[in-house]
């Protein structure tokens, strides 16, 4: 049921359908207008929305405060298997850094010794991270 009121601070629902790690990309704006059938005409904070205004179903949208709850929750969703592959990745930072210090001391550089570090490059030829820039 429509319980939005013009003043209400709004977010398209379907900009808070999945986390982004690096910004909130959720579409916030002010209910500008009331119509018939449901329809909500929205002003949208970010000059780059296309129409802004904008009048959608009252189904597109949720007031703000539900879409921080959603946005929050998808956050915890990515947390939790974002942050063992995060420790994974300090590991293995770690573990090549260890590995440069190492050749280092026999003054040489780790780039150079392409038959020892060709089990790293394998493993992310084989999760598709591209290493051909690794030798430039």
């Amino acid at each position: 049921m429509n319980n939005f009121k013009v003043g209400d601070r709004v977010i398209r629902k379907d900009s808070v359908q999945q986390y982004n790690e690096y910004e909130n990309d959720s579409i916030c704006g002010v209910v500008k207008s009331l119509g018939m059938n449901g329809a909500i005409t929205v002003k949208w904070d970010s000059e780059y929305i296309n129409p802004n205004p904008q009048t959608l179903d009252y189904d597109k949208l949720l007031t703000e405060a539900e879409g921080n709850e959603k946005w929050s929750a998808l956050e915890a969703e990515y947390e939790v298997w974002a942050a063992p592959i995060r420790d994974k990745m300090k590991e293995a930072g770690a573990l090549l850094k260890e590995a440069g210090l190492l050749a280092k001391k026999q003054k040489r550089d780790l780039t150079e010794l392409h038959e020892l570090t060709g089990p790293l490059l394998s493993a992310m030829d084989n999760i598709g991270w591209s290493t051909s820039s690794l030798s430039c």
